[in-house]
């Protein structure tokens, strides 16, 4: 099988593109964002775009364009509040840096009915990186953001690594 991520790891994406894609607000604003990996139901690999929003993480579907080095987006898959994360759990999985996102059930089906969303089942988001500078970065923008919007209380950091 092919590895999914290009090798250089130097794709690109328009912030604006992201937010026309992702459906992101006038109040709401582009914070960072990171590529990952998804494993489905049939155990292979699919590429996703998370984009950190000043409210949400964004979970797009996204692909490669390899002669322009740009990301070619296709839909929005779901989002969730940033502030209804309440841990992270680290790990290392198939070679790749693994974000487990334990997130408050309630509070975030809460704030997803009240800004017009469906209610989700899931309470875990599994991010897989390929490198440990993207899942650091990432994991250092979830933290900040989750810091401003939960009283200046610290996000629940797990290491299972």
């Amino acid at each position: 099988m092919s590895d999914p991520l290009p090798a250089d790891n130097k794709a690109t994406a328009d912030p604006a593109v992201a937010e026309l894609t992702a459906n992101i607000h006038a109040m709401d604003c582009y914070q960072a964002h990171a590529f990952v990996l998804k494993k489905n139901a049939y155990f292979s690999y699919q590429r996703r775009f998370q984009v950190l929003t000043t409210y949400w993480l964004h979970n797009v579907e996204a692909d490669f364009d390899k002669k322009t080095k740009t990301v070619v987006f296709k839909k929005a898959k779901w989002k969730l509040p940033i502030d209804s994360i309440e841990t992270i759990e680290l790990s290392v999985a198939d070679n790749n840096v693994v974000l487990n996102m334990l997130v408050n059930k309630k509070k975030m089906n809460d704030t997803l009915v009240r800004f017009g969303g469906k209610r989700i089942n899931k309470e875990k988001r599994k991010l897989m990186f390929k490198d440990v500078d993207s899942a650091r970065s990432f994991l250092y923008h979830t933290q900040r953001l989750s810091y401003a919007w939960n009283g200046n209380k610290r996000l629940n950091i797990v290491d299972k690594t």
